[in-house]
Formats: C-alpha cells, sequence, structure tokens
C-alpha cells in the first residue's frame, strides 16, 4: 500500500469538499469504496452505528437514492437550489489501521437555500485506503458541534 502522507490526505479532503460544493456528487460517491459508509452520529461518544440512533448512515445504495432525489426534477424541497460551502481544516494523520489510514479534521459547512442560511460545523473521521484507483474513503464520520440541537432534514451531504 503507497503511503499516505499529510500533502496528499490534505488534497484528498480538499477535492472531496470541491466536489461536494460544486454539486458533483455522483464523482463524490466515486470517492468510497463499494461498501463505504456516510455516517452522521446522533452522539458525540457514539461507538458505533449498530447498537444506537444515528442522525444519518448510509451505505452505496442510499447514498445513491439521495444523489437521484437530489437530481430528480420534481423534488419539491429543492425547487429552489441548494449552495454549499465546505471548510476543511486541522488535518491530522491519526494512525493505520491495517489497511486503513485513519485521519482527523474540522470542518465548517454552510448551506444556502432560497434566503435562508444554515450552518453545520464539527469533526470529520475519514477512513482512507489506497486503491488501484486512487484514494478511497471506507467511512466518513461527521460529528456535529450541535448534535444534541433539533435539526431539520439534511438535504445534502455534509
Amino acid at each position: 500500500m503507497m503511503a499516505l502522507d499529510r500533502g496528499a490526505v490534505e488534497a484528498f479532503l480538499f477535492a472531496e469538499a470541491a466536489l461536494l460544493d460544486d454539486g458533483r456528487f455522483e464523482d463524490w460517491l466515486n470517492l468510497f469504496t463499494l461498501d463505504g459508509t456516510y455516517w452522521v452520529p446522533a452522539a458525540g461518544d457514539q461507538p458505533d452505528p449498530f447498537e444506537h440512533v444515528s442522525l444519518l448512515y448510509e451505505d452505496r445504495t442510499l447514498m445513491e437514492m439521495r444523489i437521484r432525489r437530489l437530481r430528480h426534477p420534481q423534488a419539491h424541497a429543492l425547487a429552489q437550489p441548494i449552495r454549499t460551502s465546505h471548510a476543511v481544516s486541522n488535518v491530522m494523520l491519526g494512525g493505520i489501521d491495517g489497511d486503513v489510514a485513519v485521519v482527523h479534521s474540522r470542518f465548517v459547512c454552510v448551506e444556502f437555500q432560497a434566503d435562508r442560511q444554515r450552518v453545520f460545523a464539527g469533526a470529520y473521521t475519514h477512513r482512507l485506503v489506497v486503491t488501484p484507483s486512487g484514494v478511497r474513503m471506507c467511512q466518513k464520520r461527521v460529528d456535529l458541534v450541535n448534535v444534541e440541537a433539533w435539526h431539520e432534514a439534511m438535504q445534502v451531504f455534509i
């Protein structure tokens, strides 16, 4: 396995954020392994998505369904386009777990739709592997700072 250095990891995370901000969700999905998951826990200390309720826990099939809904011309909640701006910082390599590199970072995501703005902030934990096709995510975990707060539906990926 090719070693992932800080520069390569940062480039990957920044490219991922750009894909989300550009609405290139299919390309973003291709950054996941086939068994990759997207997880937003309902508590900061939640050890897994199986024994506890999560705000979101999506495998590839559910991510594909969300993307199809985002693209559907009759999606009422998306009559006004949603724009986002992700800022990723404080990237730290957290170690290796087998073939998986664990990466921690901080984020702020501003979401704007119609004349309404929401701000999400917190910590990402990416579990990355190097494949013949490049770096891929096995899991993206999103820990929200305000996880205990009431949240409206999250239409796009944070």
